[in-house]
């Protein structure tokens, strides 16, 4: 599956000392608890490094026994752009980070499977726990995809013409 979702952050936001922010959450702990009913489901989210200058993106997918989690590059705050943010856990240990369609994140869990589906409802914006950690910005478009969205570059390749021509003559 794949979370997406638009995503414009604050320039000056109530809480400038924000750590994690959440885009989507169908979880309640977002790491591995004792009490096995709490793995499930999945999040996505931001984390803030170097206060208003640096971030990345964090997933995490509940397989019942645990939550495995997921962490992105860190990349520019650039508060007031709007920018195509991607999730995507292919149901078997891998997931990747996509910042407007290009990879900027690959991990893989060997041996893991897919997502062990929960009881809670999901969230946009904000955390389904009891702490507030609400999105510095606004979110538009958010959805979850099947399988891998047909807005993100996966494998990295740009195709060009070589002859800047789509029609040729046959003599």
């Amino acid at each position: 599956f794949t979370l997406e979702a638009w995503v414009k952050l604050k320039k000056n936001p109530e809480n400038a000392d924000w750590v994690v922010a959440y885009i989507v959450d169908k979880t309640y702990v977002p790491l591995t608890h004792k009490d096995k009913s709490l793995n499930k489901d999945y999040f996505f989210s931001l984390r803030q490094h170097k206060k208003g200058e640096r971030i990345s993106m964090q997933g995490g997918v509940g397989l019942g026994d645990e939550v495995i989690s997921f962490h992105s590059a860190q990349f520019d705050y650039e508060p007031e752009v709007w920018r195509l943010l991607s999730f995507y856990y292919d149901g078997q240990g891998t997931g990747m980070f996509f910042l407007n369609g290009k990879v900027i994140g690959k991990k893989t869990f060997e041996g893991k499977g897919p997502s062990a589906p929960g009881v809670r409802d999901i969230g946009f914006g904000e955390r389904t726990g009891s702490t507030f950690a609400g999105l510095p910005g606004y979110i538009a478009q958010a959805r979850l995809v099947k399988g891998i969205s047909n807005r993100l570059n996966y494998l990295g390749l740009t195709l060009e013409h070589p002859h800047k021509r789509t029609a040729f003559e046959r003599m």
